[in-house]
């Protein structure tokens, strides 16, 4: 079998779809490394090693960067030959820790981390500013919005919640009271000095109730 034919196979063993157009548009470029010794899907040696990730399963592969340009779109090849570039330059400041690194490993997103805080940050998904913390991966799933955009989406709720009615103390025995309560206090059936009527009351009846 030659290195056409192992190519095609891994790819749709990994792939959801059985035809090759729909196989090959399944995986896009997310990162490149240059390593030697590392093997490319097609069993050929490589050293400039491209990692495709499937936008339906998540299924990661390590793809050489000369099958990605025979294989793959243009668009993709563009992409694996600019993270390249990327890569060429040998340090850079992560802007979170400013950490200075060396790169190994050039990132189709996030470029400005390291890969300790890469890990547990990605960009806000309302500003695409703003930094999103994720203790675990858990928190990768649902975490969406960086913290001032979560703050401005609780304030606009808020202020566009409806008031609660105002409701009229219950009063007790004898007395009907007219004053308000606290529509926040939702609770409460009686302002503060008729509560304390109305439990003087309640304790005398279990008082004569025990008689």
């Amino acid at each position: 079998m030659g290195y056409n034919e192992k190519f095609w196979k891994a790819l749709l063993n990994a792939s959801k779809y059985n035809t090759r157009e729909e196989a090959i548009a399944e995986f896009k470029v997310t990162g490149v490394r240059r390593q030697e010794g590392s093997k490319c899907i097609c069993t050929h040696v490589i050293t400039e090693q491209c990692e495709v990730k499937s936008v339906v399963n998540n299924k990661v592969l390590i793809i050489g960067n000369c099958c990605i340009k025979r294989f793959f779109s243009a668009e993709e090849a563009a992409k694996a030959d600019d993270l390249f570039k990327k890569l060429a330059r040998k340090t850079r400041d992560c802007i979170k820790c400013n950490k200075r690194y060396p790169k190994d490993y050039a990132r189709d997103m996030d470029e400005k981390l390291c890969n300790d805080c890469f890990a547990h940050y990605k960009t806000c998904g309302t500003c695409d500013k703003g930094w999103v913390y994720c203790e675990n991966e858990s928190e990768f799933r649902w975490k969406t919005m960086c913290t001032d955009c979560f703050k401005t989406k609780k304030t606009k709720e808020q202020a566009e919640k409806p008031l609660a009615t105002p409701r009229t103390c219950k009063g007790y025995t004898g007395h009907k009271c007219k004053k308000s309560i606290n529509a926040a206090e939702h609770w409460k059936t009686r302002c503060s000095n008729c509560y304390v009527q109305w439990k003087k009351e309640k304790k005398k009846q279990i008082n004569c109730r025990g008689q």
